[in-house]
């Protein structure tokens, strides 16, 4: 039941920061808008091809098939990242920040759970 509570509680919050902010360039919104992207981990000379949809401050990356991924993806292709800033100033440096769930359970949505890793995100425009 505890783990259902957990569970439940990181579903919540997830649906929450859907509520938050839109992703915004130049003072418009770029929600829901497909973009192929260039992703490094600060402190890693690493850079990986990826595609990238933005649901209000989610990044959502998708990695391709085929590719070896970082350990920071935990075998998935798939990871949610989020935005340092509301408003996106510059698209070929786009800070995101990877969370994991806090350790108590909170009412925190993830965007503002501590950053356990960050990311630049280039976009190709």
């Amino acid at each position: 039941m505890k783990s259902l509570k957990t569970n439940l509680s990181i579903f919540i919050s997830i649906a929450i920061s859907a509520l938050i902010f839109p992703a915004t360039y130049k003072s418009k919104s770029i929600d829901g808008q497909h973009f192929s992207a260039r992703l490094k981990m600060e402190g890693s000379d690493k850079i990986y091809q990826v595609d990238v949809v933005f649901i209000k401050s989610a990044a959502n990356i998708v990695f391709p098939p085929g590719l070896l991924l970082p350990l920071e993806t935990g075998g998935s292709h798939f990871l949610t990242l989020y935005l340092e800033k509301e408003e996106i100033t510059d698209l070929h440096k786009i800070r995101l920040k990877q969370v994991s769930p806090p350790l108590l359970i909170s009412d925190q949505p993830p965007q503002d759970w501590e950053a356990n890793a960050w990311w630049i995100l280039d976009l190709e425009i």
